[in-house]
């Protein structure tokens, strides 16, 4: 019995902070025709920096997470414990977009995963 990973849904492309797709117009509050300033930091203060996991790491990380995830038999949390992990992630100052710039992870589906956890501790399993 085989799977396969479709990485198109991956959104790994690099852009000009060196990795993930570059946020829309929408979501980086920049008025049209105006220069980037870069990454958008939350109200609430500066956010600590962090080093983006590289390309290798994330790949590494989920090719054992899916191994996991296919160990389990492909179980998945309940809707309850799915949107509670999305909520405490929602106003993370680590979140861009969609995605966890700790881990690199795609929020919306790491939370399904019962084996995994936040990087942070915001969700552990």
């Amino acid at each position: 019995m085989g799977f396969t990973v479709d990485v198109s849904l991956t959104g790994i492309y690099g852009t000009e902070i060196g990795w993930g797709p570059a946020p829309s117009a929408a979501e980086s509050n920049v008025p049209p025709g105006s220069p980037n300033p870069g990454p958008q930091q939350p109200a609430s203060g500066p956010t600590p920096p962090v080093a983006p996991p590289s390309l290798l790491d994330m790949a590494a990380s989920f090719t054992a997470s899916m191994a996991r995830f296919a160990a389990s038999g492909f179980r998945r949390v309940d809707a309850a414990t799915y949107r509670a992990r999305v909520d405490q992630c929602a106003g993370c100052a680590y979140r861009q977009g969609t995605r966890c710039q700790v881990c690199g992870c795609f929020v919306d589906k790491k939370a399904w995963l019962p084996h995994e956890d936040c990087p942070i501790g915001r969700w552990p399993v």
